[in-house]
């Protein structure tokens, strides 16, 4: 596994203006694998002008602090992207990386902030015997080159016990050693994206901090082992059926893609069905926009239920020129959630482009 996630925030929700957060909103993100998430909601100000960002909120106590965390299996070395825009802050953290040991210890081991002379700074954690726990500098970039309400591209290689990388729209700003928080081994498998000014009050209501495009991933395989760069992650959604289209719809209109294409996601309201093993629906996409120059990989999300007990599964499905590619199976719980599959490859075991993601087939197949 190299490549374990990438969000671009497209479809979950819709553009949200208020900036407290939305339940409706938090339960979708919640239940398509982010394992906490507080005050966060959708908004149009990305850094393209196309799809949704999500914006995470300080609310009026400290437990109502924004975040979003993604967990994955644990590694001994992550690297994790995302475009982020900090509001004006003293000191503003926006990303931590954590391990939790399954025991409910959760120990936060280094978090990236934004301080108050423009810089990044790296924090190390220290868990206390009761608990509390201490911060302290383990490195600091230059001044100036990180601004209030612009997006940025930030990149983290982190290691524990040896080296933390970090980038800021594509260069390498700080190169420093890998601090490990005494209470958790060499290891990491949370990953926590959040809005924690340290000045704010209630003279600061309206801080915010934005998040698009991120990825994550590992250093194992021959590739996304590294960083990926200032990528862009675009939401597409299904555009006509392609068939085979086994399956029924209920909602949605004469065709079976406008069933399934509502953003943010209508579950109960319009959907596609069978109890039949080995039915596949296929649908045509949008095409990537123009100045899209190439594609890196590609990953097919559903969401989905089964509607009695016992087991249910289905397969992700990626169609080129004729060829295509399946996800193993996958189980199904009896409320909507959302499953996904990366495809770090094309069907026809090559690597991606643009021809081939605007020629692509995603469907889903009962298994």
């Amino acid at each position: 596994m190299s490549l374990l996630w990438m969000d671009g925030f497209d479809t979950y929700g819709a553009h949200h203006g208020a900036l407290t957060d939305n339940e409706d909103q938090e339960k979708v993100l919640a239940s398509s694998g982010y394992t906490a998430v507080s005050q966060a909601t959708f908004h149009d100000a990305t850094r393209t002008g196309r799809g949704l960002a999500v914006r995470l909120s300080r609310g009026a106590a400290v437990y109502q602090t924004g975040r979003l965390r993604r967990a994955f299996e644990t590694r001994d070395e992550v690297i994790m992207g995302a475009a982020v825009r900090v509001g004006s802050s003293d000191f503003d953290r926006f990303f931590t990386i954590m391990y939790d040991n399954q025991l409910g210890d959760l120990h936060s081991q280094i978090s990236i902030a934004r301080n108050a002379q423009g810089g990044i700074s790296v924090v190390g954690y220290t868990t206390g015997p009761s608990g509390s726990v201490s911060t302290h500098l383990v490195a600091a970039s230059r001044p100036n080159v990180m601004f209030p309400d612009v997006w940025h591209y930030v990149e983290v290689k982190y290691k524990p016990g040896s080296h933390v990388v970090v980038r800021l729209d594509g260069a390498v700003v700080l190169n420093g050693s890998g601090w490990t928080n005494p209470k958790a081994p060499k290891r990491v498998n949370l990953c926590t994206f959040i809005c924690s000014p340290a000045d704010w009050s209630t003279a600061h209501s309206n801080t915010h901090t934005y998040f698009d495009d991120l990825y994550l991933c590992d250093t194992h395989g021959t590739q996304f082992n590294t960083f990926c760069g200032d990528v862009v992650v675009h939401g597409l959604m299904p555009l006509q059926d392609a068939g085979p289209n086994d399956m029924s719809a209920y909602g949605g209109g004469l065709a079976n893609y406008t069933a399934v294409d509502d953003v943010p996601p209508d579950d109960n309201l319009s959907y596609i069905y069978s109890n039949t093993l080995g039915h596949v629906d296929m649908f045509d996409l949008d095409d990537l926009p123009a100045n899209i120059i190439d594609v890196l990989a590609v990953s097919v999300h559903a969401r989905c239920r089964k509607d009695a007990a016992g087991t249910s599964n289905i397969k992700l499905k990626a169609r080129y020129d004729g060829l295509t590619a399946d996800s193993p199976p996958m189980t199904l719980p009896t409320v909507f959630v959302g499953k996904h599959h990366i495809f770090e490859t094309a069907p026809d075991g090559g690597g991606w482009n643009k021809v081939k993601a605007n020629n692509l087939n995603i469907g889903v197949e009962i298994a």
